[in-house]
C-alpha cells in the first residue's frame, strides 16, 4: 500500500476526509479484488463496511483498473485454479494441501485462497518457533491473522523488543517455505 503521507502530499487540494475515503476504497478494492469478488458485490461492500454508495458501474470499473493494473494476479487466479483441478487439491507453501472436491465458485476460490493463506501461517508458524529460540523467556500471548503479541519482561522489555524485531525482520522465511 501506499504510505497515507504520501497520499496526503498527492492530493494536497483534498480534505482530509475525502483522503481517508480515498485510501479506504483503494483499500476494500483491492483486497476484494484479489479474491475475484464481482461489481454488484463489491458495490454493497463499500456500502456495509464504509456506508459509501456507489454504482455497480463504478464497481465494475474498479475492478477492471485492477486487473489491468496487475495482470499478474489474474494469470495467478488461472494457474491456481488449473493446477488445483489437475492435482484435485490446493497446495500451499510447505507443502500444506487442502483437497477440493468440486470446481465451482467455492471451489475455485478455495484453490486462490489457499496457497495464500497456507502460506502465512506456514511464515506465522516460523516466526511463533524463531521467537522461542531467540527469545525463549517471551510468552505468546495471541496470535490473530499475522500478528503475534508477546508477554516481554518488563526488566528489559526495550531491547528484548528490539533485538526480536531485528531477528525477525532479517530471518530468511523463504528457506522456510522451500
Amino acid at each position: 500500500g501506499t504510505p497515507y503521507d504520501t497520499i496526503v502530499e498527492a492530493n494536497k487540494n483534498d480534505s482530509p476526509k475525502e483522503i481517508v475515503e480515498q485510501r479506504q476504497a483503494g483499500k476494500l478494492t483491492g483486497l476484494s479484488s484479489f479474491y475475484r469478488i464481482g461489481a454488484k458485490s463489491l458495490a454493497g461492500k463499500f456500502f456495509s463496511t464504509y456506508e459509501y454508495d456507489i454504482s455497480i458501474g463504478t464497481a465494475q470499473s474498479y475492478l477492471t483498473t485492477f486487473k489491468r493494473t496487475y495482470p499478474g494476479v489474474v494469470k495467478y487466479w488461472a494457474r491456481a485454479i488449473g493446477d488445483a483441478k489437475q492435482n484435485k487439491r490446493a497446495k500451499a507453501f510447505g507443502g500444506w494441501a487442502y483437497r477440493i472436491r468440486t470446481f465451482g465458485w467455492k471451489g475455485e476460490s478455495a484453490a486462490i485462497n489457499h496457497p495464500i493463506q497456507g502460506g502465512g501461517a506456514m511464515l506465522t508458524y516460523a516466526a511463533i518457533g524463531e521467537v522461542e529460540k531467540v527469545c525463549p523467556d517471551l510468552i505468546l500471548l495471541a496470535q490473530v491473522h499475522d500478528s503475534l503479541t508477546y508477554l516481554i519482561p518488563e526488566d528489559n522489555y526495550l531491547e528484548e523488543a528490539q533485538r526480536l524485531i531485528e531477528h525477525l525482520n532479517s530471518f530468511n522465511y523463504g528457506e522456510v517455505l522451500g
